[in-house]
């Protein structure tokens, strides 16, 4: 059985992308086959190999999870600056119990504290 063969089969057992990126880099960095060569049996570019080898050098398996999908996690949820600075100067104008019937006759939920987004 071909290499390339063996991948095909191997990638079908894969439960999670980190599992087929450490499959793909293993030969790479643990017995020095080179980028090329890993990339044509395993259909992956190159330039993916490359850099997935480097960031698991770098930063161990977690160099492998693909960071666009934490940096849509970190966002804050929460209003654009300037509104939440104007909601925290209302508040600073008016009493709790006047502002609590302005917000209840516009609908808004005073559950939710102003945050300024990031």
């Amino acid at each position: 059985m071909d290499v390339k063969e063996d991948f095909t089969q191997l990638r079908l057992r894969f439960t999670d992308p980190v599992q087929h990126d450490y499959e793909v880099i293993r030969p790479v960095v643990l017995f020095a086959q080179s980028a090329n060569s890993r990339s044509r049996e395993t259909e992956v570019p190159r330039t993916t190999v490359r850099e997935k080898a480097k960031q698991f050098v770098i930063e161990g398996m977690l160099g492998l999870v693909d960071q666009r999908a934490t940096a849509a996690d970190n966002r804050e949820i929460g209003f654009p600056d300037p509104v939440a600075k104007y909601i925290l100067y209302l508040k600073h104008l008016y009493p709790p119990s006047i502002i609590a019937k302005s917000c209840a006759s516009s609908g808004i939920n005073l559950a939710t504290k102003p945050t300024m987004a990031r």
